[in-house]
C-alpha cells in the first residue's frame, strides 16, 4: 500500500483512507483462508439489547461447530486495536461517538506511544482498520460498531447486519439504562445520531449505509431471540455459499 506524501493535508484524509482501506492486504493474518464468515453490526445509539451478542456467539457455535469458537468484539475490538498498535484505548473508544475529528485527538495524544516512526492521521486510521479486516479474515467473528461495515465492506465471507428503532424508543431505553431523565436522554441519542452520522460522512462520503448492508433490523419490531435467530441464519447461508464456492474450485 503507498503511503500519503508527509504534506498531505487532514482535509484529503477521508478518500485517502477509503482507499487505504478498501485495499488494507489481507496478508495481515498471513494470508490463511478464513475459518467461516464473518459479522459486522452497526446500531442506532439505544437501539441494540445488550444480551444479543452473548446469544448469537451461542446459537453461531451450535449453528456452525468448529474447533475455533466464535468471538465477539465490541469493547474487546477496541483493546485489541489499542493493544495491535500501541495506541491509547479511550481515543479508539470515542472513533465513532464524538462530534469532533477524532483523528485529531489521536494525533495530540499519540506522539509517546508511537515515537518509532512519523505520526500522521493517515498512519493511524490505517492501524485501526488493519485490525478489523484481520479480525474479519480470520473469520468466526462479530465486529460490533467501528465502522466495521465500511472497513469490510469488500470482503465477500462478511454479512453486515444495522440495528435501528425509532427516536423514542430509543430514548426510553436510554433513560431507562443510565437512570436518567428523558429529556437528558432525548439529548444524548441527538447527539449520538448526529456523531454518527458524521463520522461516517467524514471517512465514506461516497459509500451508502444501503449499498453495503445485508439486512437493517427495527428491534421495536422484532424481539431479541428472534433477531438473533434471524441473524443466524443470514450467517449460515453465507457459510453455506463459501463451501460452494470452495467445491466450485476444487
Amino acid at each position: 500500500m503507498t503511503d500519503l506524501p508527509r504534506s498531505t493535508n487532514l482535509r484529503s484524509i477521508p478518500a485517502a483512507v477509503a482507499a487505504a482501506i478498501a485495499h488494507t492486504p489481507d496478508e495481515t493474518i498471513g494470508g490463511a483462508p478464513p475459518a467461516g464468515p464473518f459479522l459486522t453490526i452497526s446500531r442506532e445509539f439505544g437501539s441494540e439489547d445488550p444480551t444479543l451478542y452473548p446469544l448469537l456467539i451461542q446459537k453461531l457455535n451450535i449453528a456452525l461447530p468448529h474447533q475455533r469458537a466464535w468471538l465477539s468484539y465490541d469493547r474487546e475490538l477496541v483493546e485489541k486495536v489499542a493493544a495491535d498498535h500501541d495506541l491509547a484505548a479511550p481515543l479508539v473508544a470515542t472513533l465513532d461517538q464524538e462530534s469532533h475529528s477524532w483523528l485529531d485527538d489521536l494525533r495530540k495524544g499519540l506522539s509517546v506511544h508511537l515515537s518509532s516512526e512519523p505520526l500522521d492521521a493517515f498512519a493511524i486510521y490505517r492501524r485501526v482498520a488493519q485490525t478489523v479486516r484481520a479480525l474479519a479474515k480470520s473469520g468466526r467473528v462479530i465486529l460490533v460498531g467501528r465502522g466495521g461495515a465500511f472497513i469490510a465492506r469488500d470482503m465477500s465471507h462478511g454479512v453486515q447486519v444495522r440495528l435501528v428503532a425509532p427516536t423514542e424508543i430509543r430514548v426510553a431505553a436510554i433513560a431507562r439504562c443510565q437512570g436518567i431523565s428523558l429529556d437528558d436522554a432525548r439529548q444524548q441519542v441527538a447527539m449520538r445520531d448526529e456523531a454518527q452520522l458524521a463520522f461516517y460522512y467524514r471517512h465514506w462520503p461516497t459509500v451508502a449505509a444501503a449499498d453495503i448492508l445485508t439486512a437493517t433490523f427495527n428491534t421495536a419490531r422484532i424481539d431479541t431471540e428472534t433477531l438473533a435467530d434471524t441473524i443466524v441464519s443470514l450467517v449460515v447461508a453465507k457459510a453455506s455459499a463459501m463451501s460452494g464456492a470452495k467445491s466450485g474450485k476444487a
